[in-house]
């Protein structure tokens, strides 16, 4: 989880991994594992539960896939984003590669 303070709201991040989520196919809809991104507002010092819930994202496991963890937060975070600004999209991106050391 991280947090990014935009004007006077701070927002947080969370994601859940390998839950089971029911993806769309060709055929119909099928079971699968993924990560769920929940972006929430608040004001500075709100814990997570009492935020605004924002936006709820999922990225899907496919059959032949390799879990990464890190891949499903960048997909399922870029998937919350959509709505935003690129300005704001490059804050929540900064804090995201401060949560995790620098890394990509």
């Amino acid at each position: 989880m991280f947090t990014v303070q935009i004007d006077s709201d701070q927002y947080a991040v969370k994601w859940q991994h390998a839950v089971p989520l029911v993806r769309p196919t060709t055929n119909g809809q099928k079971g699968c594992a993924g990560t769920l991104c929940e972006l929430r507002r608040g004001k500075p010092g709100d814990k997570f539960a009492e935020m605004e819930k924002v936006e709820v994202s999922e990225a899907f496991l496919s059959d032949h896939d390799h879990y990464d963890p890190n891949v499903g937060r960048k997909v399922s975070l870029t998937r919350a984003l959509t709505g935003f600004s690129k300005e704001t999209r490059r804050q929540f991106w900064q804090a995201y590669h401060a949560m995790r050391g620098g890394k990509w």
